[in-house]
């Protein structure tokens, strides 16, 4: 019984959060016959981030991969995208042509990279192998154009079970860092080739084979996950509706200091969606040679 019971939780949080505004920790303390006046707001919760109702709500429905409540309840959601404003100095968004224009270069560009890097691909590959155990190459599931599931490919730079369990190289605070931000500075995590490797970007060569498949673009909004598409708040349809990329304008501008709690992060993707064109994209394309010279 406890497992059916599982599976029916389960179940109620995915079509929970399939829908845009959903409160996915409501959806499920519902189903699990919470009573009404007992049930969280998981948006207005302010301790919601370390122990929250939805976990008694869905028993041993947690993250396998974390021991807090990260995978049932979803991120503030609490931005408010700005209208339109076409007074602003800003590239006028481009049409039909410039996306056909842009699958175009993108499939040029990415079959170029792909046979000319093939041989330092492999010779990464190799380093990574014998630098620490594990495969050299690991895939993410993130969400692209649409809210299409989407798996894209990256050279390992972690320690194997980095995601398994990162509590085991993580201080409290990082972990409390990395599960908002999904990223860290510093982080622990990372090995000795693959600090090299993010360093020159290098890790991020085989997610070409995506942009070839359709999945990403060369330039576009960051990929992230389902967790992280609710960070967009009343914005998350706008930005999905636009296909994500390796790098884009959040990822050349302050990409360090723009952060989802700051708000910043999602007004630099949104800016990029409303704006797209090819004026944006080849100011994207230098920054982004740029900030590899420099390390960043």
């Amino acid at each position: 019984m406890r497992i059916v019971a599982r599976k029916v939780l389960a179940l109620a949080f995915r079509n929970a959060i399939a829908s845009p505004g959903a409160n996915p920790g409501r959806a499920v303390a519902c189903a699990s016959g919470l009573d009404e006046d007992r049930l969280i707001d998981i948006r207005n919760d302010e301790g919601a981030g370390s122990s929250c109702e939805c976990n008694s709500a869905i028993g041993c429905y947690m993250s396998t991969k974390n021991s807090n409540c990260v995978e049932c309840c979803t991120p503030n959601g609490a931005y408010k995208a700005p209208a339109p404003d076409s007074s602003v100095a800003a590239p006028k968004k481009g049409g039909v042509g410039y996306l056909v224009a842009k699958r175009v270069f993108d499939i040029a560009f990415s079959a170029g990279v792909c046979l000319v890097l093939a041989v330092p691909v492999a010779v990464a590959c190799a380093a990574i192998c014998v630098d620490t155990p594990g495969k050299p190459f690991f895939r993410q599931e993130r969400i692209g154009q649409g809210g299409k599931k989407i798996y894209i490919f990256k050279l390992r730079t972690m320690v194997s079970d980095a995601h398994d369990h990162p509590e085991r190289y993580m201080s409290s605070a990082q972990l409390e860092t990395w599960r908002r931000e999904q990223k860290l500075d510093d982080d622990p995590r990372i090995t000795r080739v693959g600090r090299i490797l993010r360093r020159t970007s290098l890790d991020e060569l085989p997610q070409f084979l995506n942009v070839l498949s359709g999945d990403l673009s060369v330039i576009g909004p960051r990929p992230v996950t389902l967790q992280e598409t609710y960070e967009y708040g009343d914005a998350r349809e706008e930005v999905l509706s636009c296909k994500p990329g390796i790098t884009g304008w959040w990822a050349v501008t302050d990409r360090n200091n723009s952060t989802w709690q700051s708000g910043q992060r999602q007004a630099r993707e949104l800016f990029y969606v409303r704006h797209q064109s090819l004026g944006l994209d080849a100011r994207v394309f230098v920054k982004t040679f740029k900030a590899m010279r420099r390390g960043k």
